[in-house]
C-alpha cells in the first residue's frame, strides 16, 4: 500500500473514531488510559455510514453475513475502493474489516455491531491439532454422510496421510477441558472426544481419538454409565496449556480422521428458515476453527482444506426461502436426529455441484450428486426450483462429487414444491426424465 493510501485510511479511521467517541459520550480514550473495554457497540444508521473498527478488533466479512441490514461495504485497498461482499454466492473481495482502516457501509436499516475484545484479537488458538506434515487434507464444513449427517456437518475432518503412524492430538490453545466423551463402536473398539473451552464463549472439540492421555483417561475410571454403553460422557474442569498432548489418532485398526469443530456462543453465524428446531443446539454458533488462530498455523491448515471456492472453510446453512434449497424435515416426524430428513444443498467440495442428502429410508438413504442445468425442469439447481406447479426431474445421479471416481445410481428423482414450505420427493427406478412425470403412493412429503 502506498503512503497516500495509508494516510487516507488513518484519516478515515481517526475521523470516525473521534466522532464515535464524542457521539456516544461514554467511552474513554482507552489507548491513552491503557485500558480496553470488554466490548464496544457501534450503532449504525440507515444509509451510508463511515465506520472504523477499534484498535483491538477486526470483523471477518463471513461474520457479517448474518446481518440482513447490510447492503454493501467499501474499503480502500491498493489505491482502489474495493467492495466487501458478505454473501458467499458472489464471493468476497476483501476478507475482513480491519482496525485503523475506514470503511463505507450502506445499511438497509439501523442496527448495531458489537466488537468483543480479547488479547489475540479474536484468534485464540496456536497449535495444529496434529502435525501439519502428517495431514493429507481437511474436509471443510458442510460434509454430507446420511443418515446421521444428513444435514451439512458442523465440523471439519482432518485426514492423516496413509504413510504416517499414530499421531499425538495436540490441544490447540490454552483451555479448560469441560467434557470427556467415550464412544463404543459396533466392533467393541473405544474412541474418545473432548470439549475444550478457550473462554466462556468459545469452545472447540475433537472426536475420534483412539486413546486419551492418562489425566483424561483416569477421569473415566469407575464411571458407571460407561459400562456397556454405546456413548457416555463426563463433565470436568481441567486446565491445560496449549500444545499439550490430549490423545492419539491414527492407531492401526482405528479411525485415521480427527473431527475438529468450534463454536462461538457470542456469535449467531447462521440463520435457518426453521431456526426454532435448533433451539437446544449450538449449531447456530458454528465457526471455522482455523479462523481462530493468531499465528501462521492458520494459513498452513487452511491450505489443507479440500475446497477452492470461498468461503474456503465451507458453510453449513444454505436455506433459501421460497426455493427448494436447504434443509427439509419429514412431515410429522420430530427432529430427534437427522435420520428421516433431507438436505438439498451444494457440495461442500465444489458448490456448483448439487447434492440430494437423503436420510429418509422411504426415499433411499444416500448422497446423490448431479451437475445442474441452467434452464428447463431437468437437473436444475435447487435454488432455481420454486412452487411453480412443475415436477422437476433429476437423472445421471452419482454417489460422489468427482465423476471419475463415482458410481452411478439407477433411476431418477422427481420433486415438486407444493408451496413455499412443502415439497414432495420420490426416487423412481427404471425411469428417465424425458418420460411423463407422475408421483406414486411412495412419494414422501417434507416441510420447512
Amino acid at each position: 500500500m502506498c503512503q497516500k493510501d495509508k494516510k487516507l485510511n488513518k484519516l478515515l479511521a481517526l475521523l470516525f473514531s473521534f466522532s464515535f467517541l464524542f457521539a456516544k459520550g461514554t467511552i474513554e480514550l482507552h489507548a491513552l488510559a491503557d485500558k480496553v473495554p470488554a466490548e464496544v457497540e457501534i450503532v449504525l444508521s440507515k444509509g451510508w455510514n463511515l465506520v472504523s473498527i477499534p484498535s483491538f478488533g477486526s470483523i471477518l466479512t463471513s461474520e457479517l453475513s448474518s446481518f440482513k441490514e447490510i447492503k454493501n461495504i467499501y474499503g480502500y485497498e491498493n489505491s482502489n475502493w474495493v467492495l466487501l461482499r458478505t454473501d458467499v454466492a458472489n464471493g468476497t473481495a476483501l476478507t475482513k474489516m480491519e482496525s485503523t482502516k475506514g470503511y463505507w457501509l450502506n445499511a438497509n436499516d439501523s442496527f448495531s455491531l458489537k466488537i468483543i475484545y480479547d488479547k489475540y484479537n479474536g484468534k485464540n488458538l496456536k497449535f495444529a491439532p496434529v502435525s501439519i506434515d502428517s495431514i493429507k487434507d481437511i474436509t471443510p464444513l458442510g460434509n454430507l454422510n446420511p443418515p446421521f449427517h444428513t444435514f451439512p456437518t458442523t465440523h471439519t475432518y482432518i485426514h492423516l496421510k496413509e504413510s504416517v503412524d499414530t499421531q499425538n492430538v495436540i490441544l490447540a490453545g490454552d483451555a479448560s477441558i469441560r467434557k470427556i466423551k467415550q464412544f463404543t463402536e459396533e466392533d467393541g473398539r473405544l474412541e474418545y472426544g473432548i470439549d475444550f473451552y478457550i473462554n466462556d464463549k468459545v469452545y472447540g472439540y475433537y472426536i475420534h481419538m483412539s486413546d486419551l492421555n492418562s489425566t483424561l483417561k483416569d477421569e473415566l475410571k469407575g464411571l458407571e454409565n460407561c459400562v456397556g454403553a454405546s456413548y457416555c460422557e463426563k463433565d470436568v474442569r481441567i486446565s491445560m496449556s496449549g500444545g499439550t498432548t490430549v490423545g492419539y489418532v491414527g492407531e492401526k485398526g482405528f479411525s485415521r480422521t480427527l473431527d475438529f469443530g468450534l463454536r462461538d456462543l457470542s456469535k449467531v453465524a447462521y440463520e435457518f428458515i426453521s431456526a426454532e428446531r435448533f433451539i437446544s443446539s449450538d449449531i447456530l454458533h458454528t465457526q471455522c476453527p482455523y479462523s481462530y488462530y493468531f499465528n501462521d498455523v492458520s494459513d498452513a491448515l487452511i491450505a489443507k482444506l479440500d475446497r477452492e471456492a470461498e468461503p474456503k472453510c465451507g458453510q453449513i446453512n444454505y436455506d433459501k426461502l421460497a426455493t427448494a434449497q436447504g434443509i427439509w424435515y419429514a412431515k410429522n416426524r420430530a427432529l430427534e436426529g437427522e435420520e428421516h430428513h433431507l438436505a438439498l444443498v451444494p457440495s461442500n467440495f465444489n458448490p456448483v455441484t448439487q447434492v440430494f442428502s437423503v436420510g429418509n429410508y422411504d426415499v433411499g438413504i444416500g448422497s446423490y450428486y448431479y451437475n445442474p442445468l441452467e434452464s428447463g425442469t431437468k437437473n436444475r439447481a435447487f435454488i432455481d426450483i420454486k412452487s411453480d406447479g412443475n415436477i422437476y426431474c433429476f437423472d445421471r445421479l452419482r454417489n460422489r462429487e468427482i465423476e471419475f471416481h463415482a458410481q452411478s445410481y439407477s433411476g431418477s428423482m422427481i420433486l415438486q414444491m407444493i408451496d413455499e414450505v412443502t415439497l414432495k420427493l420420490e426416487r423412481v427406478e427404471n425411469f428417465e426424465c424425458n418420460e411423463t412425470r407422475k408421483f406414486t403412493g411412495k412419494a414422501q412429503t417434507f416441510v420447512r
